[in-house]
């Protein structure tokens, strides 16, 4: 089949974060301390406006459900459950940055993994991953006590949230350094009323995405109801009801609500933390492994048997919809064009977009001057030479929407007008599922490979040997073109092209 798969891989030569997630999220636990993870802080922020949050944990441990009651949490069958998820990949409005395909599924692969290997019964199936050019939300406000970081992911949420009572949506995107570290991550909990609505799901860090990285795992561990190993000590007034003491005493109903998971405090490290509780009682060896906990991600390994009996009752009483074989909602379409220039002409053609459930009925145009067009092709003649910032908007057959946008620049005739002559196009197989694409241009151009029915993969870099390294699925032909733009903004596309993986 050409162009029916859905790509499992981005471009790793450009889009794709030149970082190591592993050693990028081990850094942040050693040296940003307990800011890692704010999805405790947002539920009390919440709850605040209901209750002192002193009282609460004073007047007794709080049950959020029937889940937290140990009879019934005991008593949930033990089933085989998928939850069908969307993931949202944010980057810029010329296609830069963000993550690549690749390092999502890797992602999405170890926290199944994970779940799988504990026998928690839940798996996580991937409906689709989209991508997002959009400048307010590829890289979020730093962390910091005004909680603007909170505004910029409640506004991407409720922009790009797709069926939120059929599909836990997980949106991924940069932040800001600031004084007080970066988030890796923030969950949702079941019993939070947002749960199943556009401000549930989960967001992740771009440094926290990838092979090895366990910070996703952590934060479905939230959305499907399990708090913190520390919880009952570090997140409560000490010695008080919902306290957790060394001993154990009460653990099915106090802090985390499971007893087989030893109380301990704050912890980010791969050994016991030392120190007593509020008796003097000493800590021990507690469980530093365990996936709700803050160590590194190296020690991330284990959920208890009553963790995952938690995550089977959450997940069936309070989030039934989110199960299935594939989810029965409509899926948004997928929004993409090329472009060419002559002079202060431009032809756009927009066949590259698909909707993975149905056909997309209708093909809007602002080409950034004040003027619109539709179509899935379309020409424009700008009145003056300029960059401008053109967006397609692309309707499906149940009336959902996506949105991309591309920098378009013309000139007339003043300068350089002669486009990029792209030649020696060729894809070959590099081992494995991964293949590269490669080309040249007679002049400096930046890169761009576009696969039939996905988002655009850019490398802005000026050059004339192009090359871009992507990951796919076996036995499976993509169909490409290749599209190059100098620094005079003239744009050639070459294709399409079929790579036979």
């Amino acid at each position: 089949m050409v162009g029916a798969a859905h790509l499992m891989a981005g471009n790793t030569a450009g889009p794709e974060l030149q970082v190591s997630p592993l050693e990028n999220t081990q850094y942040i636990h050693a040296k940003q301390g307990e800011h890692w993870c704010a999805t405790q802080e947002q539920w009390d922020l919440k709850k605040e406006s209901l209750v002192d949050l002193s009282d609460r944990y004073k007047a007794g441990c709080p049950t959020e459900g029937m889940c937290d009651f140990p009879a019934n949490r005991d008593a949930t069958q033990m089933e085989s459950l998928t939850i069908n998820v969307v993931v949202h990949v944010m980057r810029d409005g010329s296609g830069n940055g963000g993550v690549s395909e690749s390092t999502v599924w890797d992602s999405i692969n170890e926290m199944n993994f994970d779940y799988a290997n504990n026998g928690t019964g839940l798996q996580f199936q991937v409906s689709e991953i989209q991508f997002h050019n959009d400048d307010a939300y590829d890289e979020i406000s730093a962390y910091s006590y005004s909680g603007k970081y909170a505004q910029d992911i409640a506004g991407m949420k409720a922009k790009y949230a797709v069926n939120p009572t059929q599909y836990l949506n997980i949106y991924v995107s940069a932040q800001k350094q600031g004084r007080l570290g970066v988030l890796l991550g923030i969950g949702t909990f079941p019993w939070d009323a947002d749960a199943l609505t556009a401000q549930g799901g989960l967001w992740m860090n771009n440094i926290a995405m990838g092979a090895g990285g366990k910070t996703m795992s952590h934060e479905m561990g939230h959305c499907l109801g399990l708090w913190h190993t520390h919880h009952g000590v570090s997140e409560v007034t000490s010695c008080a009801d919902c306290y957790e003491f060394a001993s154990g005493q009460e653990g099915d109903i106090r802090g985390d609500f499971a007893d087989d998971t030893p109380p301990t405090p704050t912890n980010y490290n791969c050994s016991a933390p030392g120190g007593t509780d509020c008796q003097g009682t000493s800590w021990g060896a507690t469980q530093p492994e365990n996936i709700m906990g803050y160590g590194p991600d190296t020690c991330l390994s284990y959920l208890s048997p009553k963790q995952a009996r938690r995550v089977q009752c959450w997940t069936k009483d309070a989030l039934a919809g989110l199960v299935g074989g594939g989810g029965t909602g409509n899926l948004p379409p997928s929004a993409s064009f090329t472009v060419s220039t002559n002079l202060l002409n431009a032809s756009f053609n927009a066949s590259g977009s698909n909707d993975p459930d149905g056909n997309i009925v209708s093909y809007a145009w602002n080409f950034g001057d004040n003027s619109s067009g539709s179509g899935v092709t379309t020409n424009h003649a700008y009145a003056s030479a300029g960059t401008y910032n053109v967006t397609l908007t692309v309707t499906d057959n149940d009336g959902a929407t996506n949105t991309t946008s591309q920098s378009v620049s013309v000139n007339d005739g003043t300068g350089d007008v002669t486009p990029p002559v792209i030649s020696n196009v060729s894809s070959a197989s590099t081992g494995g599922r991964n293949f590269r694409i490669s080309w040249t241009t007679d002049e400096p151009a930046d890169s761009v490979v576009i696969f039939t029915g996905s988002a655009p993969f850019s490398d802005s870099n000026l050059v004339t040997e192009h090359s871009m390294s992507f990951r796919g699925s076996r036995n499976v032909s993509y169909e490409y073109s290749v599209q190059s733009t100098d620094a005079s903004g003239n744009t050639s596309t070459a294709g399409p092209f079929v790579h036979n993986n």
